[in-house]
């Protein structure tokens, strides 16, 4: 097994945007793509700790006042759950009104995973992609970003070139 050497970030607590709403204006119809970055970026400034587990999601369900999501790794998911206030708070001060915020794994919809687990080496992305997925489910990884508050923003082996 290859050693895989991690960056956990350990964000301070901080202030929430003074006024609600996710900035520019999301035009009508806007393709749940584009929702769901918005969302994600104003999530993230929100409350950092949002950001990670976001990350590879995609919207497959949107009505006018629920929401469900779709994320890459059940951990993910796991992250999510752990964290449904907040979640549900940023998506409130998104969309200007209270959302009940549904949250499903579906490994295949994940679009940004494999680019995420980048090594630097050319390999391929699937090998990346199970690199990455090994080192977020290991139990001491997992219980590091509980302690503290982390997220993964990069993962590397060792002595790979970044």
């Amino acid at each position: 097994m290859q050693a895989v050497s991690l960056l956990v970030l350990v964000a301070a607590p901080h202030e929430a945007a003074a006024a609600p709403g996710a900035g520019e204006p999301l035009p009508a119809g806007a393709p749940p793509s584009l929702v769901f970055d918005r969302l994600r970026s104003f999530a993230g400034r929100e409350n950092a700790g949002l950001l990670a587990p976001l990350e590879g999601g995609q919207i497959v369900d949107q009505g006018p006042d629920h929401l469900r999501i779709a994320v890459p790794t059940a951990f993910s998911a796991k992250r999510l759950n752990h964290k449904r206030n907040q979640l549900e708070a940023a998506c409130a001060h998104f969309f200007g009104h209270a959302m009940r915020i549904e949250i499903e794994t579906a490994p295949t919809a994940a679009t940004g995973v494999a680019a995420s687990g980048r090594s630097g080496s050319g390999e391929d992305p699937k090998t990346a992609r199970d690199r990455r997925q090994r080192a977020l489910n290991h139990p001491a990884v997992r219980l590091a970003l509980e302690v503290l508050d982390g997220e993964i923003v990069e993962i590397h082996p060792v002595g790979g070139g970044r």
